[in-house]
């Protein structure tokens, strides 16, 4: 009697528990969202529309993957994400593509990528609020620019935060997207009824400058004052409150024109999350150099009016036309490169471009 009774709750057990299951095909999936973003690569000085072609270029990667969000309209704050990580190409370009669940109702869109170095996101759980930066140099580099900020006639200070560059960051929005109640997947669009496309909010300029007696030169960093450390995302402004200075490295290679005449060039491709407005641009170029007399020295350069220049406006182009002398080594120096580091000698020249 005894077994049956157990026999007989067992078969009770089960059937309840399968009348609790409800299986349903994948296909039938309730409130669940399709989502494809296209990259937009076209940009200057980094895929195309290079000023030369026999400097280094900056290799361009794509990103890894895409981290989709979605936003209460009204404050901003993510209900829903995603990452997006399997990638594809068509006819309009490249894309990444993958599914993000969330209830019925009007939101926000919002994607970027995550493999960036040196760009960091803050509030990056409030789409109103989140903006990309770039950190302060490291103390060491800093130390090295102390005779530098040390200068009266110097636009770079103790006080001054000095950031590296950014990386680019894609950035994609959807501004109120409903999402109905929906028993299958189906497809998030924007407001023309088409995939996504993300943008960098990120931008790459080319800068050269001409120098003779590059053979005392060691090495060479830009600093350049007048620039923006952050840029809202959801709106895509630069935050005009936070003025920083660009530090970046700068290469050297020989060249040969009708003006410049077995001379070299100083250049570099920097990014930028842009320029302040009406902010004087003044380019400190910071030589080091390895030399038997242990010379460093410093060149100023104010590029204020290079920015309204054709090249600069149409390519981001910033060409300096000007020629800087590295002084020849004093006499009885030697021929030879020896270590260490002299005091600084200060080249100040305003330049009217």
């Amino acid at each position: 009697m005894m077994g049956k009774t157990l026999k007989y709750m067992a078969l009770t057990v089960a059937t309840l528990v399968l009348s609790a299951c409800n299986f349903r095909p994948l296909d039938q999936l309730s409130n669940t969202h399709y989502l494809r973003v296209y990259l937009d690569e076209h940009i200057l000085n980094l895929t195309e529309g290079f000023y030369r072609d026999d400097v280094i270029h900056p290799k361009y990667e794509r990103p890894e993957i895409l981290y989709a969000t979605l936003a209460d309209p009204q404050t901003g704050q993510i209900v829903a994400d995603r990452y997006l990580r399997r990638q594809g190409d068509d006819e309009r370009g490249h894309y990444y593509e993958g599914y993000i669940g969330c209830a019925p109702g009007t939101y926000n869109l919002m994607c970027w990528n995550f493999n960036t170095e040196a760009t960091h996101i803050r509030n990056e759980r409030q789409h109103y609020d989140s903006y990309a930066y770039t950190n302060e140099i490291a103390p060491n580099l800093r130390s090295q620019l102390a005779a530098l900020m040390s200068k009266a006639s110097s636009k770079v200070t103790p006080q001054s935060k000095i950031v590296y560059d950014p990386d680019h960051l894609f950035v994609s929005r959807g501004e109120k997207v409903n999402l109905p109640y929906s028993r299958q997947i189906d497809t998030i669009r924007n407001a023309q009824g088409e995939y996504f496309g993300s943008e960098t909010i990120v931008q790459s300029w080319y800068m050269q400058i001409h120098i003779k007696n590059a053979q005392y030169l060691g090495s060479a960093k830009g600093l350049l004052t007048g620039m923006g450390g952050s840029r809202m995302m959801w709106e895509n402004t630069l935050n005009t409150d936070d003025k920083v200075v660009l530090y970046f490295d700068m290469n050297q290679i020989d060249v040969k024109s009708r003006i410049f005449t077995e001379e070299s060039i100083l250049y570099a491709t920097f990014n930028t999350f842009g320029k302040l407005p009406d902010e004087d641009s003044e380019l400190y170029v910071n030589f080091d150099l390895s030399t038997t007399y242990g010379g460093v020295f410093s060149v100023q350069l104010n590029i204020t009016d290079e920015f309204k220049k054709p090249n600069a406006t149409e390519h981001q182009w910033i060409i300096i036309d000007k020629v800087i002398t590295i002084p020849n080594p004093p006499k009885g120096s030697g021929g030879g490169f020896a270590p260490g580091v002299g005091d600084w000698n200060d080249i100040n020249s305003e330049i009217v471009l």
